[in-house]
């Protein structure tokens, strides 16, 4: 075994392959307590290795062997494929106990930091920008990993590029900065997500797709997807059972979708007060929530006490009489979904309905069946309808003078 080993403050420009290699020149041969640090290296090119490798990274922990006991941290990396690598050669061997820190690296086209066959990882306080791949990705073949702390810049990204991507069953992401890129953190594996900021990714801020039941999203994430943004994109998508979304600052142009396939998450204590939609389902993220077994409690901005979503249908539409009982077109809805509501519609005394035809001047359903249906309403008239969760409410009317009061309540 190579043990005992310190690189430091070398530069390294035009390599063919790997810029530093932490690991033996002899295929399956180990080396332990290396320290790398301080170094910069720029310009690893593809297509050139003479050996037909053309991996083309900064620097690579483990190459043709595998490492134990290997901290790289300050260095710089600039245009290669990859930035830093940590994944064994050694064919069922694998890296242990290994330490990202405190690097810098920019321009990188595949992976900035990209990690395999690795036991016990720290990718810790690294910045990385890029415009093209992923910034960060660690694979299912990683044990016990935690990404923490780190500052990812993704400006000029496209929407098919990905700052954070986790496949290791179990990894901690946590404390880390992630500005721009398509979406921002996208999991695939068991992932506590756990006091982030995430500021426009252009699809989605968090990603928990097949693979990543039980995952958590906890301890103040701040997730903001541009609400003006596109009609296909959310803060939080949920598209896998059994997760935990609680206490976080959650804004997008839907705050958290959740597909069918999200039964049995529970949601709990988010602030999705500024959330275009705060939480919807399938399909095209605009309907209810159609995965079953859901908890919903203390969401601020969906559905709480004393607001009502889209109440009305603005004055001048109304549903003509097809000779039985018609469906409003139109007509907007609330949907019940967080605590039960008792709604009160108070039909003011100035009531003015439309002449001529058979408009109808007001109309109310409940879950699709018409409750109310006339062309005079009586004045001061109280309508209450107590509703709980999962039932949805429907109200249309024309009046003149708009007399119409909407009063919900229900904790």
């Amino acid at each position: 075994m190579l043990s005992n080993y310190l690189v430091e403050e070398n530069t390294v420009s035009g390599a063919s392959d790997v810029g530093i290699s932490i690991g033996s020149i002899d295929v399956g041969v180990p080396i332990s307590n290396a320290l790398c640090m301080g170094n910069t290296v720029e310009s690893i090119n593809l297509g050139v290795s003479p050996f037909g490798v053309n991996s083309a990274t900064g620097i690579y922990v483990g190459d043709n062997g595998y490492a134990t006991n290997v901290t790289v941290s300050g260095n710089y990396i600039a245009s290669a494929s990859y930035g830093i690598t940590s994944s064994s050669a050694g064919g069922s061997s694998t890296n242990q106990d290994i330490l990202i820190s405190g690097n810098t690296i920019q321009s990188t086209t595949t992976d900035g930091i990209f990690a395999s066959k690795t036991i016990f990882l720290r990718i810790l306080a690294n910045f990385i920008d890029i415009s093209t791949g992923t910034a960060l990705l660690v694979a299912s073949s990683v044990t016990d990993a935690s990404i923490s702390g780190n500052q990812i810049r993704n400006e000029n990204g496209a929407g098919s590029t990905i700052d954070i991507v986790i496949g290791a069953p179990n990894t901690q992401v946590s404390g880390n900065n992630v500005e721009g890129g398509g979406t921002s953190i996208y999991s695939v594996a068991t992932t506590n997500i756990i006091g982030n900021t995430l500021l426009d990714p252009i699809f989605v801020g968090i990603n928990l797709d097949t693979g990543s039941t039980g995952s958590i999203v906890d301890g103040s994430n701040f997730v903001y997807q541009n609400p003006g943004g596109c009609g296909y994109c959310a803060a939080v998508r949920i598209n896998v059972a059994s997760t935990t979304i609680s206490n976080n600052h959650i804004v997008g142009f839907v705050g958290i979708w959740l597909t069918s396939s999200a039964s049995n998450a529970s949601i709990q204590g988010n602030d999705l007060r500024n959330s275009t939609n705060p939480i919807s389902g399938e399909p095209f993220r605009y309907s209810a929530p159609t995965a079953t077994g859901l908890i919903f409690t203390g969401n601020a901005g969906y559905n709480p006490q004393g607001t009502i979503a889209s109440p009305f249908v603005p004055g001048g539409n109304y549903v003509l009489d097809a000779g039985g009982v018609a469906e409003p077109v139109n007509a907007s809805a609330m949907t019940v979904w967080e605590s039960p509501k008792n709604i009160t519609v108070v039909i003011g005394s100035t009531w003015t309905s439309p002449t001529g035809g058979n408009a109808h001047t007001l109309v109310i359903e409940i879950d699709g069946t018409q409750i109310v249906s006339t062309n005079e309403p009586a004045t001061d008239t109280v309508y209450t309808f107590n509703l709980t969760p999962g039932q949805t409410f429907y109200i249309q009317y024309q009046s003149t003078n708009s007399p119409v009061t909407f009063i919900v309540s229900g904790e």
